[in-house]
């Protein structure tokens, strides 16, 4: 399983490592990852439940700039994927096993007190759905990165000290998979950032699935097997 984490399977890791089981998960015919358990999970004994996943409450260290991180994910306002609204809330659609969720996230406390929110607005009722979401929007935001090495190395340069005041409390954001973070890389080389961005919405919208919420349309990147075995002239619209 390429993305076990997307999976039941990371339910059942967290499960037996409460167990004291040695648990691997396989990545590839070459590769194998040890499993980290579910950084929300509580557990007590051999028994391992999802309070920060019930509630909605995810913590993370301070000082945590939700819309920062977003911004420097979206790269421009036209991303289709990534949605920052004035509302001051990141909708994120992202493909389960099960279907396609739509994912909201605010922060109703304040950059040096984050008290973080998700909350699945469309789709996956399952709890495996709903551990797989919170665990991919943990790793989008970088909400386990420890921000002090990054405040101490700012410190250490003082000419950018401007800088790190207008982005204080940013987390170095990641993609929801190795596909995704290759699909927003390779289309942005030699060319602006506009063209970029325009060129893997187009993508998005030809090849990844959507759903309708409200009235309006949100897009999940696409998946590998789907771009890979898409025709050629499909692509080059793109």
């Amino acid at each position: 399983e390429a993305v076990p984490w997307r999976c039941h399977r990371s339910l059942v890791a967290d499960a037996l490592s409460a167990r004291e089981a040695k648990v691997e998960h396989i990545t590839s015919v070459t590769r194998s990852t040890p499993h980290r358990l579910t950084p929300f999970a509580l557990v007590e004994g051999s028994r391992v439940t999802y309070p920060g996943d019930e509630s909605g409450r995810f913590t993370t260290q301070a000082p945590f700039h939700l819309e920062a991180t977003v911004r420097l994910l979206q790269r421009r306002p036209t991303n289709v994927v990534d949605v920052w609204e004035p509302k001051e809330r990141y909708l994120r659609a992202l493909e389960t096993a099960d279907d396609v969720a739509l994912v909201e996230v605010t922060n109703r406390g304040t950059i040096d007190e984050p008290d973080v929110r998700v909350t699945v607005l469309h789709g996956s009722s399952s709890e495996a759905a709903r551990v797989a979401l919170g665990q991919t929007v943990r790793r989008i935001l970088g909400l386990d990165v420890d921000p002090e090495p990054l405040r101490q190395l700012i410190e250490a340069q003082r000419r950018l000290a401007s800088v790190a005041v207008a982005l204080r409390g940013m987390r170095p954001p990641r993609f929801a998979g190795l596909f995704e973070a290759f699909g927003n890389v390779v289309p942005f080389q030699q060319v602006s950032l506009d063209a970029g961005v325009a060129i893997v919405g187009r993508l998005v919208v030809r090849f990844g699935k959507a759903l309708e919420h409200d009235g309006r349309r949100f897009h999940a990147f696409p998946d590998a097997r789907v771009v890979a075995e898409a025709r050629l002239d499909g692509l080059r619209a793109c």
